[in-house]
C-alpha cells in the first residue's frame, strides 16, 4: 500500500531536512495535532490513500484528518528507507507500522504501509 502526497517543506533542501518533515508529520499524527499536520501540506497537496482515489487540495484533506483524530488514537512507527533532496524537491520513502486505535470500542487497525512522500520547497 502506498500513500503519496505533496507537501510544502522547509526550504532547506537536504536529505536531513526532508527526513525531518516526515518525522514531524508522524509525530503530529501521533499527538492528534491537526494544526501541525495541516501546516506541512501545500494548498494543492495530493493525498493518495491505499485503495482510494486521489484527494486533492488542503480543503479536501482537512476533513479526513478531522475525522481520523476525532475517532482514533494513532501510534505510528516511522521507518525511513530513503531520502533525497534536490534543488527544490525531495522525497522520503519508507514504511509505517504501529496501529490506529478507535477511541470508542473496536479493534485496532495494525499498520504495515509503504509510503512515498514527495516534497517541494
Amino acid at each position: 500500500m502506498i500513500a503519496t502526497l505533496l507537501l510544502a517543506a522547509a526550504c532547506e533542501t537536504t536529505p536531513a531536512a526532508v527526513k525531518r518533515v516526515a518525522e514531524a508529520i508522524i509525530a503530529a499524527d501521533n499527538r492528534g495535532d491537526l494544526a501541525s499536520v495541516l501546516s506541512t501540506y501545500a494548498k494543492d497537496a495530493v493525498l493518495m490513500p491505499p485503495g482510494e482515489g486521489a484527494i486533492v487540495g488542503l480543503d479536501a484533506i482537512r476533513p479526513r484528518y478531522e475525522q481520523l483524530f476525532a475517532g482514533a488514537r494513532l501510534a505510528i512507527d516511522l521507518r525511513i528507507d530513503e531520502a533525497y533532496a534536490g534543488d527544490a524537491v525531495g522525497f522520503v520513502r519508507g514504511r509505517n507500522g504501529g496501529q490506529v486505535t478507535p477511541k470508542a470500542s473496536g479493534v485496532p487497525l495494525v499498520l504495515d504501509d509503504a509510503f512515498l512522500m514527495l516534497l517541494r520547497c
